[in-house]
């Protein structure tokens, strides 16, 4: 089962940076730390009841393209799933990212980070949705979403590799505990 470095192996941080006007270690560690987040967030909503919401959207998403440029991006669909993730606590989410360390040289990384949720929410709903296609497909029965959202966030540590669109997000050291421990009784306040 892929990890959180092969999402983050899927972002185009080159045209991330671009669109933003940040430099690409600023795209990156905005990435490094929305990405674990969306996941977290998505897992919590899980845990909350909102199972059989989430699994529509993957569904959808598998279906989809899968973005690969951040022009691919359907941004008003990446600020629903946002919306949905974190209940409308989005920018609460960005602030206590931003200061789960990183940035730093006068970068409001939280503004970062609120501008790229929506941004590399639709890649990681395409990715998860196509894990949950393939693992249906071999898998013949019922389909463990708790485990999908809960293997993505376990496998943290390697550095991501591949290259599309750009120069890719490295999982390198990764604190998704950390991460997603910052962020306290916020993740979980939506239902998808």
């Amino acid at each position: 089962m892929a990890g959180i470095e092969d999402l983050l192996s899927q972002i185009p941080i080159g045209d991330l940076a671009k669109k933003l006007g940040v430099d690409e270690a600023t795209a990156t560690a905005a990435v490094q730390k929305a990405v674990p987040a969306l996941v977290g967030g998505l897992q919590k909503n899980v845990e909350n009841g909102g199972a059989a919401s989430l699994d529509k959207a993957l569904d959808k998403h598998a279906a989809l393209a899968d973005p690969t440029t951040i022009d691919d991006v359907d941004e008003e669909d990446g600020n629903k799933i946002v919306a949905n993730v974190f209940g409308g606590k989005q920018q609460d989410v960005a602030a206590a990212l931003a200061g789960s360390g990183g940035g730093g040289g006068g970068v409001d990384l939280g503004g970062i980070i609120g501008k790229v949720l929506p941004l590399v929410a639709p890649f990681v709903l395409s990715k998860l949705g196509n894990q949950k296609a393939a693992a249906t497909r071999s898998g013949g029965g019922g389909f463990d979403l708790e485990g999908l959202l809960g293997g993505f966030l376990g496998g943290s540590g390697s550095q991501a590799g591949g290259q599309s669109g750009g120069s890719q997000a490295g999982g390198g050291g990764l604190d998704i505990g950390g991460i997603l421990g910052g962020l306290g009784g916020l993740l979980g306040g939506g239902k998808k």
